[in-house]
């Protein structure tokens, strides 16, 4: 019997003083079939780690229950608790959906993904330190070594909403990015290219 991994055990997050690398190592190749990048997480967990120890003390106990950040080594993970989550059916119950009825999933067709590009280590830096002291109503990944924040949305007027937030959050910091969005789900297009006129828009009504 497979062990089950708790990602609480593995990952860490603003409240946890330590990871168990070999545990995350364990999870990395079981699950995602590929070995842990060591140096890339611990470059990340060196960024993330100096920034929650020097505001962990300024936050208030709400916040410290509610923000999360979930690391490992390509992406860094920030979640408010306090955020409505998003629905969604996963990747493969979607793709079951296109291939039974030839559309796309009601909550996949409303789904966009917001993507900054661009991003080096001094706005990781920058979005840590502001995530951990500032509501964000969106919650949101960013990949180090890609350089790309990505956020998901769902509907045009929350697409909109996170890409002038983030337009005004790049430049008060006057930080690198550029920012595009897509219809979420890439591996739905590549499933079935006939039902996407572009990234941007479905060939169907």
């Amino acid at each position: 019997m497979k062990k089950k991994f708790k990602l609480q055990d593995i990952f860490i997050d603003i409240r946890s003083k330590s990871v168990d690398l070999d545990e995350h190592s364990k999870f990395t190749e079981e699950y995602a079939n590929r070995k842990l990048d060591y140096d890339a997480f611990l470059e990340s967990w060196k960024i993330v780690k100096n920034l929650v120890d020097s505001n962990i003390n300024n936050l208030p106990e709400e916040d410290k229950k509610a923000h999360k950040i979930v690391l490992d080594d390509y992406w860094i993970r920030y979640k408010d608790l306090r955020n409505k989550e998003r629905p969604c059916p996963g990747e493969h119950e979607a793709i079951e959906y296109v291939k039974e009825y030839d559309i796309l999933h009601t909550d996949c067709e409303k789904c966009c993904k917001v993507l900054v590009f661009d991003i080096d280590d001094k706005c990781v830096s920058v979005i840590t330190k502001e995530f951990l002291v500032n509501h964000f109503n969106f919650n949101f990944k960013i990949g180090r070594d890609l350089g790309v924040l990505v956020a998901y949305a769902s509907g045009d007027k929350s697409k909109e909403e996170i890409i002038t937030f983030l337009e005004k959050f790049l430049a008060k910091f006057e930080l690198s990015g550029r920012i595009q969005w897509r219809l979420a789900g890439k591996y739905l297009q590549l499933a079935a290219p006939h039902l996407f006129k572009s990234a941007k828009m479905l060939n169907y009504d």
